[in-house]
């Protein structure tokens, strides 16, 4: 009976951290989820959930681990300029961040996040949840920086990313129905700036030209078409263009580009899928 009883619930723990929206499906043992999508993994960034799980004759215990890692030697955390692990909103991270260093082993590519145990206890088949090492107490949205080898070219690529969790205080973990509340950090949104060497702010995109749209009127004949255009100075950046937004989406270049614009017919359904994207 015990043994079942630890099995439904390892099965129902796994399946709360699987249904996680955007996260990649679980691997084997520990779980990593793949945030930054780098083809390269040796660039990932990548979130890994441990799970150890003790029985004894009064308790099962489940231990979980969560931290956030590259491959070693390919990225890095950096601080704020208090020196502290926690980013303000808006801060920028770039060549003049201070590099993170784990106290504990003394990497700067590894960042543990959280531990805590979730046990069952008999009779009764009573669950707590309690903290073990909570390296953001009280906290349910942080936002964490990082450097890493830019993956195409010669360069650092800076950016950041957001972790979030339902509630801080694991006393609080089960609803008065009895149902969970998201006690893990998760990740849930990044960003990087594609440029090598450029800065980004914490929580923010990155600043890159924005594409400005302008409707022509139909005029000697001509169909009605659509001028985009962009801020000069930026002859890193390419227009792409797409047939539709499937997934993965097919990017073209956009060759009939004069200086910063293009002009386009305007589809017959009105959908016009451009973006611009950084070309070494």
């Amino acid at each position: 009976m015990k043994h079942s009883i630890a099995f439904r619930l390892l099965f129902f723990f796994l399946g709360y951290i699987s249904s996680i929206s955007g996260m990649a499906q679980l691997a084997e043992y520990p779980y990593e989820y793949r945030i930054t999508g780098v083809d390269n993994g040796d660039l990932e960034l990548v979130q890994s959930v441990s799970v150890r799980f003790e029985a004894t004759e009064a308790s099962l215990v489940y231990r979980v681990g969560v931290g956030l890692g590259f491959a070693r030697g390919y990225g890095r955390f950096t601080v704020s300029k208090l020196g502290q692990t926690l980013l303000p909103l808006g801060e920028y991270i770039g060549p003049e961040a201070n590099t993170y260093t784990n106290l504990s082993s003394g990497y700067d590519w590894g960042m543990p996040v959280q531990f805590y145990n979730w046990e069952v206890r008999f009779p009764g088949n009573h669950m707590f949840v309690y903290p073990m090492d909570d390296y953001f107490p009280g906290k349910t949205n942080i936002l964490i920086g990082f450097a890493r080898q830019h993956p195409v070219v010669a360069g650092t690529q800076y950016g950041w990313v957001r972790l979030q969790r339902e509630t801080a205080d694991t006393k609080q973990a089960f609803r008065e129905d009895g149902s969970q509340k998201q006690v893990t950090f998760m990740p849930t949104a990044f960003a990087v700036n594609p440029i090598p060497n450029e800065p980004i702010r914490a929580g923010e995109p990155p600043d890159l030209p924005q594409l400005i749209s302008e409707v022509l009127l139909p005029e000697a004949g001509l169909p009605t078409r659509v001028r985009v255009s962009w801020a000069s100075g930026w002859s890193s950046m390419r227009l792409e263009s797409a047939v539709e937004l499937g997934n993965p989406v097919q990017w073209s270049p956009v060759f009939e580009v004069t200086g910063t614009e293009a002009v386009f017919e305007l589809p017959e359904d009105g959908q016009l899928y451009l973006r611009l994207a950084y070309v070494p």
